[in-house]
């Protein structure tokens, strides 16, 4: 299989369309960082999904937990990406939420949709999955996935794209069912 990533004048890197950032967890000896009001995602809660949206996962933090291992919340609209186990999982975030050392929150920037571009994560996710590195298990490590060129098409034409994309999908949803 022949990877390949967008190049030409409508081509960004990945740095340049969100900011990214690792998550963390808090200890797990410690109870009062637990069952809490944070979401948490972790690769398990992305291969769970029943569509593209983070609206709970399994477990959740609280305010001390999320004070204690330095982690992010990122907003809703944001993308979560897993870095390992496997490679590339990728979904939108509904509400606000952090994740754990598995995934990376991606801020969409100014320009950027995150429907678009959930699609082309999916898309390039075998390329992803090729960048992974390791001697126990493969990981995509943040600085490679930033170095990611991405397309960027105007705002209205990933707009336009998203769209047919998600009629296409849901037809295909039906199809299947």
């Amino acid at each position: 299989m022949k990877l390949s990533f967008p190049v030409g004048p409508e081509a960004r890197r990945l740095r340049f369309l969100f900011e990214t950032t690792s998550g963390a967890t808090p200890s797990s000896s410690v109870e009062e960082y637990w069952d809490g009001d944070i979401n948490w995602v972790t690769p398990e809660d992305l291969g769970k999904l029943s569509d593209r949206y983070v609206r709970e996962t399994r477990r959740r933090i609280t305010e001390e937990g999320y004070k204690s291992c330095g982690v992010s919340l990122a907003p809703p609209g944001s993308l979560v990406l897993s870095k390992r186990a496997p490679i590339g999982q990728t979904a939108i975030l509904d509400v606000p939420s952090t994740c754990n050392q598995g995934c990376l929150l991606l801020t969409k920037l100014d320009g950027a949709s995150e429907r678009f571009y959930y699609y082309a994560l999916i898309h390039l996710r075998p390329a992803l999955e090729a960048l992974g590195r390791g001697s126990t298990f493969m990981e995509l490590s943040a600085d490679d996935l930033r170095s990611v060129s991405m397309p960027f098409p105007t705002k209205q034409n990933q707009g336009v794209i998203a769209s047919y994309l998600d009629r296409e999908t849901a037809r295909i949803d039906v199809c299947v069912r």
